[in-house]
């Protein structure tokens, strides 16, 4: 009776690890000229516009969520925010947040336990995963930033950095 448990056991691990890694084969991402991206999932191409002049974008671990970044579109010569950022579920194909932010966005790191996201600016700023919510970073996070981040295999495509650091 114990092999037949172990043998379930092991039979929904390879499917569930076959499904995940199926999810990451089946998501292609690319730049649709300077405003816009192509996300292929699931043998369908949909382009997904956006209010900015997309810098940067980068996607989980699990194709979950992609964070992009960039100079809004309709710049206000009296704002001194100068960089913009989306949150986007690529599950759902919608818009969880978006802001704009007074410093320049050079990268965005996924934590573990998909959560959050730390954004790399001059400062510094975590962005809530699920609810968009963008609070300022302590100085705890960023002196742990490389054992809090993210691990994993991400196809190339899965990340973008006109100006990399």
């Amino acid at each position: 009776m114990g092999k037949f448990f172990i043998f379930i056991g092991c039979l929904c691990f390879i499917l569930f690890a076959e499904s995940c890694y199926s999810r990451m084969d089946n998501l292609k991402i690319s730049l649709s000229g300077r405003h816009a991206i192509q996300i292929e999932k699931n043998n369908n191409n949909k382009i997904y516009h956006f209010n900015i002049e997309i810098n940067g974008y980068k996607v989980n671990c699990s194709g979950s969520k992609m964070i992009l970044w960039g100079y809004p579109l309709n710049f206000n010569e009296g704002s001194p925010a100068d960089n913009s950022y989306v949150l986007f579920d690529i599950a759902i194909d919608s818009v969880i947040s978006s802001g704009l932010m007074s410093h320049g966005i050079f990268d965005a790191i996924y934590l573990k336990g998909n959560k959050r996201a730390f954004l790399g600016t001059g400062e510094g700023y975590l962005l809530y995963l699920d609810t968009g919510e963008l609070i300022r970073a302590n100085a705890s996070i960023i002196n742990q930033l490389d054992a809090l981040t993210e691990r994993c295999e991400k196809p190339i495509d899965w990340s973008y950095n006109r100006y990399p650091i």
